[in-house]
């Protein structure tokens, strides 16, 4: 497990090989499946790579450092998503509003020198909403990146993606995490009895053939609240359970035959609603919104 994320071990060892021969620059494109870790895994690079006194050896942050001290707030990282309320990311988190068009903005900020270090990082998380305007704003720093700049793309699915984002940008494929794994983070997110007694419970509601969706939200969202106050931890726990409805519904629907297609096309809708949570998960909605829209759809 590399920094508490599991199940990509072959993409860590490819960025670990590129480090030690100095290589680790340029424009890379992760794309896989939401709830797969991708962002974890772009914020731990960074964190690793920005670390003044890790040894070329060991690819983990020292954690003591200014520039580990400074994670995740450290001046040369720069980090760009979509609005909650837009359906595209801005063309000004790219380059800069009109008034400061080029002074501002992503393409601005990677060209600048660093300030704590040698290099810097930008992450562009929800890739998948570029528009033709925002693409074409970044392929010259896609195409040439500034000396010593890291930038990463996050997004789904290659077709989602522009050819000219694709072309411009090294592809790390992250597959989806084994049935082993997502137990695994079950576990991991809380060591108390009760996780083991919401599990089962649940795939009992999730198998079940009609579900109260009231009855369903109550009992779902009183599980994340129990997970405390810190608004992080609340979200792993719900994408912690979005994953382990993903596994069950893809075994439910690998067991049920063709010759039972209501049932069948009743799992397919509830894995697309569950891949479409987990992405607003990553996106900060307001958690109980997600888990009234994924009852009721």
């Amino acid at each position: 497990m590399w920094q508490g994320i599991l199940g990509h071990d072959s993409n860590v060892e490819k960025f670990h090989r590129a480090a030690r021969r100095g290589r680790l620059f340029g424009s890379f494109l992760f794309i896989g499946p939401p709830g797969v870790g991708k962002k974890m895994f772009a914020f731990a690079l960074a964190k690793t790579l920005f670390c003044r006194d890790r040894s070329p050896d060991v690819f983990e942050p020292c954690g003591n450092c200014p520039s580990c001290l400074a994670f995740p707030g450290h001046p040369d990282l720069f980090v760009v998503s979509k609005p909650d309320d837009k359906t595209e990311i801005p063309l000004e988190l790219l380059i800069g509003s009109k008034e400061n068009r080029g002074r501002e903005g992503l393409c601005y900020e990677i060209s600048r020198t660093p300030f704590m270090g040698n290099r810097k990082i930008a992450i562009i998380d929800d890739a998948d909403y570029f528009n033709e305007a925002g693409a074409n704003s970044l392929l010259k720093t896609l195409e040439e990146p500034p000396s010593n700049s890291l930038l990463i793309l996050l997004g789904t699915s290659a077709t989602k993606q522009l050819p000219t984002i694709r072309s411009r940008c090294q592809m790390i494929r992250f597959a989806p995490l084994s049935k082993q794994n997502l137990e695994m983070i079950l576990r991991n997110t809380d060591a108390d009895e009760s996780l083991e007694t919401f599990r089962k419970n649940f795939e009992q509601t999730l198998s079940a053939p009609q579900t109260d969706p009231v009855q369903l939200a109550i009992s779902l969202n009183e599980f994340i609240d129990s997970a405390g106050k810190e608004s992080q931890v609340k979200r792993e726990r719900l994408r912690s359970v979005f994953a382990m409805v993903l596994d069950h519904d893809r075994a439910l629907v690998e067991n049920t035959g063709q010759d039972d297609p209501v049932k069948r096309t009743r799992f397919v809708r509830r894995i697309e609603r569950t891949l479409d949570a987990l992405e607003q998960i990553g996106r900060n909605v307001n958690l109980p919104l997600i888990v009234e829209h994924w009852v009721n759809d």
